[in-house]
């Protein structure tokens, strides 16, 4: 292939886990304004490729490069800066929180009561809130 105005441009990528081949001269073109799906069973590698692409991991061979650009060795941080986002599938939001605590942060949504200065300086209103919450 060869960049002829792709917003994305994935060349010959080769992803090996040992002796695993995730991918295998995978290639995907994608234009300008395109909107493309990914789609297979559990195993085809459609998560692995979207780790080559956001550069979270790099490939045993091939290319990226968005807008022509070869993005292929840059950092994950430089993509995001750079217009190029991921998201996660999850199942919860954060490892570390318990039950009650995903509770809370959900409700947060609706403020926590003085904007934003009023929680960096823990005002007595945000606190207010932040008990009711918690009750």
């Amino acid at each position: 292939m060869n960049d002829g105005g792709h917003a994305l441009l994935v060349e010959e990528v080769d992803v090996h886990f040992g002796g695993i081949r995730a991918l295998d001269g995978v290639g995907l073109a994608v234009r300008p304004g395109e909107i493309c799906g990914l789609i297979g069973p559990n195993g085809a590698g459609k998560t692995t490729l979207f780790d080559v692409v956001s550069g979270i991991r790099r490939p045993d061979r091939g290319r990226v490069l968005v807008d022509g650009r070869d993005v292929t060795r840059r950092s994950p941080a430089w993509r995001a800066r750079h217009g190029m986002r991921r998201t996660f599938q999850r199942q919860q939001l954060f490892g570390q929180l318990t039950v009650a605590d995903h509770c809370v942060v959900a409700q947060e949504w609706r403020g926590g009561g003085g904007g934003f200065a009023a929680d960096l300086l823990a005002s007595p209103t945000r606190r207010t809130h932040e008990a009711r919450r918690h009750e």
